[in-house]
């Protein structure tokens, strides 16, 4: 299986490769990145559940704003996993890749902008 590719050193070495020749990572042997593929997946499934919770617990609030954000983060959160399935399904087309990292960033600021506001609320409610 996978797993006995797994190359965890390899994975960690962000320097020290001796190349300037970055593009479709020629310098990394296929256990290498099979292992920083698996972590990717990895992580997306544990982002994925805290999301999917904080989305079930946003909507269940009263307000209409928070059950926007729910509406939101749900949107921007099964668009990268489209973007994901999409990027690996189609060998990693530019666009699409961009389109994910571009996912990702509107996924931070869409969280950051919510804990502002809760950080806003809290300090208004003492």
């Amino acid at each position: 299986g996978w797993w006995q590719h797994l190359n965890w050193i390899g994975a960690f070495k962000f320097w020290g490769h001796g190349t300037d020749m970055y593009e479709y990572a020629p310098h990394l042997t296929p256990d290498i990145k099979i292992t920083i593929h698996a972590l990717h997946r990895i992580g997306a499934i544990i982002v994925g559940v805290c999301l999917f919770i904080l989305i079930l617990r946003l909507a269940q609030q009263q307000d209409s704003l928070s059950r926007g954000v729910a509406l939101l983060l749900g949107l921007l959160t099964l668009s990268q996993i489209g973007l994901g399935i999409a990027n690996v399904k189609l060998g990693l087309p530019l666009m699409v890749a961009v389109a994910h990292n571009l996912g990702g960033c509107l996924l931070i600021a869409a969280l950051t902008v919510l804990n502002c506001r809760v950080i806003f609320y809290r300090k208004g409610s003492q």
